[in-house]
């Protein structure tokens, strides 16, 4: 799934592996640093 903001340019890539399961902790610093909310 990709995922756009409203305000920056670019799409964030979200790994779909079904509902109920979590993502790894890697990937899921990665999508708040593409989404400008991580470290």
């Amino acid at each position: 799934m990709q995922l756009k903001h409203p305000e920056k340019i670019g799409r964030v890539t979200v790994p779909n592996h079904g509902l109920g399961k979590e993502v790894d902790i890697k990937t899921e610093k990665s999508i708040l640093k593409q989404a400008g909310i991580g470290d």
